[in-house]
């Protein structure tokens, strides 16, 4: 046999014997959002923050925010301000695409319960946005004390 024909049948039988691959979940949807102004502010009771951004759904379909995870806290609850003294806690957070949300605006903000130390002025903490979808990686820096910041404990 000559060299050619050896290399030809080689290639032919890699091609053969790889095994192809397939995706078979049509229906994931990977969420693309803009996250601007990630402020968390310290209130007076220490166990508890408040944080509050502008985001920016960049995908094609809407996403759903279900809360906020990080190491330095173990709950979170997504709270909307409804009038003077009336708040509401929302179990999701639908934004459409392309629309922009900025919750300092609209009136919302997510809790954040169980601190695991006292937030420093000044600091930046590592928090993700849960969606319905999957998680956001994103970064917040802690100001000074907010009132909301002891309204739901």
């Amino acid at each position: 046999m000559g060299k050619s024909l050896r290399l030809l049948i080689s290639f032919l039988t890699v091609i053969t014997l790889a095994t192809p691959a397939f995706a078979k979940d049509f229906i994931a949807v990977y969420q693309d959002a803009e996250i601007a102004k990630a402020v968390v502010s310290a209130g007076a009771n220490k166990n508890v923050g408040t944080l509050q951004l502008k985001l920016t759904n960049t995908a094609v379909g809407s996403l759903t925010i279900i809360g906020v995870k990080g190491a330095s806290h173990k709950n979170s609850k997504i709270v909307a301000q409804l009038g003077p003294a009336k708040y509401v806690e929302l179990e999701s957070l639908p934004i459409l695409s392309e629309e922009t949300l900025d919750m300092e605006d609209a009136g919302i903000f997510i809790q954040l319960h169980d601190m695991e130390a006292s937030l420093k002025n000044g600091s930046v903490i590592e928090l993700d946005l849960i969606l319905l979808n999957g998680e956001m990686p994103f970064r917040a820096h802690v100001i000074k004390h907010s009132a909301q910041s002891t309204l739901l404990n």
